[in-house]
């Protein structure tokens, strides 16, 4: 079963699997994505992927790099913008080093 809450810490993975490609997760209805960081804003990019190990693989961006200030919620629940065959693609998070955040998917 796939995970849908995920606490992302920047310093051990820039790019960070939430929903591996085949984890036939659909009907997501929100995200929220939020800065743990207590002083600092943090920036990153949602994108879905197909084939995460393979130089080919091809790469589609949700949100681009984003900024977060310190301690807010981004919510994105416009179900067509969150809409892809999860047979197929991955959802990732994108971050800087050092970055923090709280990523709930919804389905």
């Amino acid at each position: 079963m796939a995970t849908l809450y995920h606490n992302i810490v920047g310093s051990t993975a820039v790019d960070n699997e939430l929903l591996a490609p085949g984890a036939n997760v659909t009907g997501i209805r929100s995200i929220t994505i939020t800065n743990t960081h207590a002083s600092d804003s943090a920036s990153l990019g949602l994108y879905i992927q197909d084939a995460p190990d393979s130089a080919a693989a091809n790469t589609y961006k949700i949100l681009g790099k984003t900024t977060l200030p310190a301690g807010a919620t981004l919510l994105l629940n416009d179900t067509s913008m969150l809409g892809f065959d999860g047979r197929k693609y991955g959802l990732y998070v994108q971050c800087v080093s050092g970055n923090t955040f709280d990523i709930i998917i919804n389905t």
